[in-house]
Formats: C-alpha cells, sequence, structure tokens
C-alpha cells in the first residue's frame, strides 16, 4: 500500500526543550480538515479512526527527513496523545544535539510553522462525498517548513492509489444502484 503524507498548518511550538505540534487534524465537516480528490469529493481522517504504530513504533523526523530524527516513540522521546482535534505529539529534545537545538530555534522565530505526517491508509468509510480514513499504520510525524494548505496534501493525493482505488469503488456502486432489476 502506498504512504500518504499529509501535512497542516497547525501551530507548532516549543516548551522548553520541546517540540509540540498537531500531526494529525481529524475531520470536523469544515473544508480545512479535507483533502480534494476529484470533483466534488473529498478525503479526510475520521475522528474516531485506529492508529496503528509502524513495526510498533514511530519516528518524529524534521521535513519527513528520516535521516533528521527528532525522537522515536519507543524509547519515549516522543510522545503521542488523541485530542479532540486529532493526534497530538510532544518530541524531547536533545541539548547535546546541535541540529535538534537548529530546529527549535527556527520553529521558536516562526520560520518552521506547520505539522506533517506520513502514515498508510488501513481502512476507510465514506461519509457522502468524503473518503473518511478509519484505520492507519502511523510511520513518521513532526515538524516541517512549508505546510501544504491546512488540510492538503505534500504530494498530490490525484496521484494516491488507495484514493483513486476507493473512488472508483464509490462510482462503481454508485452505478449499480442507478440499474433498473427486471
Amino acid at each position: 500500500m502506498e504512504k500518504l503524507i499529509r501535512s497542516w498548518a497547525t501551530p507548532v511550538t516549543t516548551l522548553e526543550n520541546t517540540i509540540n505540534g498537531l500531526g494529525l487534524v481529524w475531520h470536523d465537516g469544515t473544508e480545512t480538515t479535507r483533502t480534494p480528490i476529484g470533483s466534488d469529493k473529498w478525503e479526510s481522517l475520521a475522528p474516531e479512526a485506529n492508529i496503528v504504530l509502524h513495526r510498533n513504533d514511530v519516528i518524529a523526523a524534521f521535513n519527513h527527513d528520516f535521516s533528521r530524527i527528532l525522537g522515536r516513540q519507543s524509547n519515549n522521546t516522543l510522545r503521542l496523545a488523541t485530542t479532540d482535534k486529532g493526534l497530538h505529539y510532544e518530541i524531547v529534545l536533545n541539548e547535546k544535539d546541535s541540529e535538534h537545538q537548529s530546529i527549535k530555534a527556527k520553529i521558536d522565530r516562526g520560520d518552521v510553522a506547520g505539522s506533517s505526517a506520513t502514515f498508510i491508509p488501513r481502512a476507510h468509510r465514506w461519509d457522502g462525498n468524503t473518503l473518511l480514513y478509519t484505520e492507519l499504520e502511523l510511520i513518521e510525524i513532526g515538524p516541517v517548513t512549508m505546510p501544504a494548505m491546512t488540510a492538503s496534501t505534500a504530494f498530490s493525493i490525484q496521484d494516491n492509489l488507495y484514493a483513486r482505488l476507493a473512488l472508483e469503488t464509490k462510482k462503481r456502486l454508485e452505478k449499480m444502484k442507478s440499474l433498473t432489476l427486471i
């Protein structure tokens, strides 16, 4: 299954020696929490979505660069918490790592202002014209320099196989409903 990367212009902040942000945003019915996948079709994350950790672990990375790791869930330098808005993350920074301190300074100054996550969709349901992911495998989460729009993709959703297949399935089902049985 293809990995998805989603970015939100949600605030990322520092508190003492941590980075805090909202890496996944739940669908609340507004356009800011969904992304277009076609003409009058959207995708979003269901508020009740089940989050499975990739290989029982998740990393925090800067700009999705796995060589720029900031924390890891398995050693408690990345903490995850579900809130009513989405999945919150807290990264404990390493005071001895100059790159960690550099990224913290960029966030404090406002040069880095968004969050993002990398995940694999595992299950979904349709709510009207919105494809809601109900289960996902979380791989990575963290601060990003250039979040896309408030709730949009870092890579075009139209290039995403999972969403295309789900949309095609919905179209086939709608077509079958319109057939008249004799």
